[in-house]
């Protein structure tokens, strides 16, 4: 059997003495530090890095920072969901507008009026002096609540610090306590919350290469952010429009009356801010526009029809009809969005019935009724 060996011990002279807490702060301060500086790195590298990671999110994130510097021009801002984002080409506005208007595309995909209800205070306090809200039958119909993930992209563009006093302060269905409270977080906790921004960016990377059809853009897109490069057609087509009616017949499922005083004070916020508010009713697919296929879709595009021109009539505003009359069906990529065919049509009628900047009143108009 081997002798037994006494291990040497390197004594630390400084350490000797020392009381056991301090013995054990000594041990753990390289781990709290190692620890501190790996959520440094993902908190200012790592995270802002990547954002949000999807482009949907990084643009609401990307608007707010963008509005930040407020417009020192005539401006005019299109304001909506995935309809504005493919319907709109600022560009083409702005070359068939009356000359003088600086035109920026800020639709956002699922941006309904329960988002542009979160976004639309900061965009009117950065001094458009237009903002055009781009209107389907969904917009006096109860809209889904929005996501907690864009709840926190929203938390970072920094959109809750502009409502006014008051500002969504009633308790709505399509703001649950969930989305409030993701809206309320201070900044690191939300970013915290995309954490896994990282996995974001492989997965849309991934569907961006195996989806037909689909363009990648920049997130600070303002011009022509469209996504979509084919249109479909045959039973993919009809099964589209058929869950358009059935979304529209559930959102109205308990009348339209309050949701069109939720629009209400979407336009009357725009003119109080000192801009024009410019209501487009959008185009809508001719299948819709048949009683007998799409009865809920139809009598409610019909019903902003009548509930539109009154908005803009008592609030100062412009009304324009693009629901029918402007496309047919070789405009559409689906049965809500429109092709490049329908987005060169629909920004240029839009744009032919622009004013002249100068010719727009600046100015409060009386609150809703």
């Amino acid at each position: 059997m081997a002798a037994h060996v006494t291990p040497i011990i390197n004594e630390i002279p400084w350490t000797k003495g020392m009381k056991p807490w301090a013995a054990f702060a000594w041990v753990m301060c390289p781990l709290v530090v190692g620890l501190a500086l790996g959520v440094a790195l993902l908190m200012y590298v790592v995270l802002p890095r990547f954002g949000a990671g999807s482009t949907d999110l990084n643009r609401m994130i990307a608007l707010g920072k963008h509005l930040d510097s407020g417009y020192q021009r005539a401006a005019v801002v299109f304001v909506g969901d995935s309809v504005t984002v493919e319907g709109i080409d600022a560009g083409v506005v702005k070359q068939h507008a009356p000359e003088g208007w600086h035109v920026e595309n800020l639709g956002i995909n699922g941006c309904d009026r329960a988002e542009v209800e979160l976004i639309l205070p900061k965009i009117v306090a950065a001094g458009p002096q237009a903002v055009v809200l781009v209107l389907r039958p969904l917009s006096i119909g109860q809209p889904p609540p929005p996501g907690i993930d864009s709840a926190n992209a929203y938390a970072l563009g920094g959109f809750p610090g502009a409502w006014p006093a008051g500002w969504l302060e009633e308790d709505v269905p399509w703001l649950p306590e969930a989305v409030r409270e993701s809206l309320a977080r201070p900044r690191w906790r939300s970013q915290v919350h995309f954490r896994v921004a990282p996995n974001y960016v492989i997965n849309e990377g991934l569907r961006v290469r195996l989806r037909r059809g689909a363009r990648r853009v920049q997130a600070a897109e303002w011009n022509a952010p469209y996504n979509l490069t084919i249109s479909i057609s045959g039973q993919l087509l009809e099964n589209h429009l058929r869950v358009l009616e059935q979304e529209v017949a559930e959102a109205i499922d308990g009348g339209t009356a309050r949701h069109e005083a939720e629009l209400e004070k979407l336009v009357a916020l725009i003119r109080q801010g000192g801009a024009t508010p410019v209501l487009v009713a959008s185009p809508n697919h001719p299948r819709l526009m048949d009683p007998g296929f799409a009865p809920a879709f139809t009598a409610t595009s019909a019903r902003l029809l009548r509930v539109g021109p009154g908005l803009a009539e008592a609030y100062g505003g412009i009304f324009l009809d693009a629901s029918t009359g402007v496309l047919d069906e070789s405009g559409f990529a689906d049965g809500q969005h429109l092709n490049e065919k329908g987005r060169l049509l629909l920004s240029e009628h839009i744009a032919r019935r622009l004013p002249v900047p100068a010719n727009l009143s600046r100015g409060q108009s009386p609150s809703p009724s």
